[in-house]
């Protein structure tokens, strides 16, 4: 079985990540292989949880 790694986000810091959360989880992926970014629109760039 290989490495997984999961990325979260969403584009306010009001939104919730629980459900994409509970999916990457529910695909095997350990909480300590999941990046998220919070409060960063689609069109922003920058985006250091997905850069790690």
């Amino acid at each position: 079985m290989g490495l997984f790694i999961g990325y979260a986000r969403v584009s306010t810091d009001e939104q919730d990540l629980t459900a994409q959360l509970d999916a990457l989880a529910g695909l095997g992926v350990g909480a300590e292989r999941i990046y998220v970014d919070k409060g960063l629109t689609g069109k922003n760039r920058a985006r250091p949880g997905l850069r790690e």
